[in-house]
């Protein structure tokens, strides 16, 4: 009956250390390649997070240069509007230039039409000046005439004479001022004229600019936009990116922390393996019958 037993026992202890073996060699099978496998993903995973990091710094990089972008964006706009405004002060001076040169022009017309009115009285003193050398010449005749009653005529024609030589000549000398004066002021009512036409060009021309500066205010105001978006916009991917590495590192850890269990796992079963096929030895030692 004990013997009987034992031999029970025996095919039992034969019977589950063949299934333990069994199935300790499929688990350990399964366990490698689950281990294979989980280390092929951390690697991986490894690998992914580098070139994660890679491109967060370098959306990081973009962010910095936007943020300098924008940074030199706003200097130069800043410096269109005060180039605007110096403009502005310059159109302003040159208007007040051109009008005072067109106030100047027209009072050096004015001067000149007073010569003219000038030279119009001279002629005028001239006429007389030889009307009365011509009166004193027919009284110095008349008094040739008669000689003792004429004296005192003559002296009269004399006197008349002297002073209409000394009108004429200083009606010459008058009018050789006044041709001078008026070739000045001729000179003087061209150079303005050609000041004033200069100071109109200079306003067109500087109108223009400030034009286009306004445009280019305008172009930079825009580009600014973009720019203060783009910067938005990195700054949110950088934020983005970080967050994924973290998460990526996270999921890194959690991989190598599974690769490492089973790694036990399977050391496990390798041991487990060997206590089985020790314990079959042992009992294959014992000859029972069937």
């Amino acid at each position: 009956m004990i013997i009987e037993n034992m031999r029970q026992i025996v095919l039992q202890v034969q019977s589950a250390s063949q299934a333990v073996s069994k199935t300790a060699q499929g688990s350990q099978t399964e366990v490698k390649n689950f281990s294979a496998e989980a280390l092929e993903q951390a690697q991986a995973i490894t690998t992914a997070l580098t070139q994660i990091q890679a491109m967060t710094d370098s959306i990081q990089g973009v962010a910095l240069n936007a943020r300098q972008a924008k940074v030199k964006v706003g200097q130069a706009d800043q410096a269109l509007q005060e180039g605007d405004e110096a403009m502005n002060y310059t159109v302003d001076g040159i208007l007040a230039i051109q009008e005072t040169v067109e106030t100047a022009a027209h009072k050096v017309k004015r001067l000149g039409d007073s010569s003219q009115k000038i030279s119009r009285v001279l002629n005028l003193i001239r006429d007389l000046a030889s009307q009365t050398h011509v009166l004193a010449l027919n009284a110095s005749i008349e008094a040739q005439g008669s000689l003792q009653e004429g004296q005192g005529f003559a002296v009269v024609a004399e006197e008349v004479r002297s002073l209409s030589e000394q009108s004429t000549a200083a009606t010459k000398e008058i009018e050789q001022i006044v041709e001078e004066i008026q070739a000045e002021t001729n000179q003087v009512v061209m150079a303005m004229e050609a000041g004033r036409e200069q100071v109109i060009t200079g306003t067109e021309l500087v109108e223009t600019t400030r034009q286009k500066l306004t445009s280019i205010a305008v172009v930079s105001g825009q580009i600014r936009t973009i720019v203060e978006e783009m910067a938005q916009a990195s700054y949110v991917q950088a934020q983005t990116s970080a967050s994924v590495s973290t998460t990526m590192q996270e999921i890194e850890a959690i991989v190598q922390k599974t690769s490492d269990q089973s790694v036990a796992v399977a050391n496990s079963f390798s041991q487990l393996l060997g206590v089985a096929e020790e314990l079959q030895e042992s009992v294959a030692k014992f000859k029972v019958n069937e």
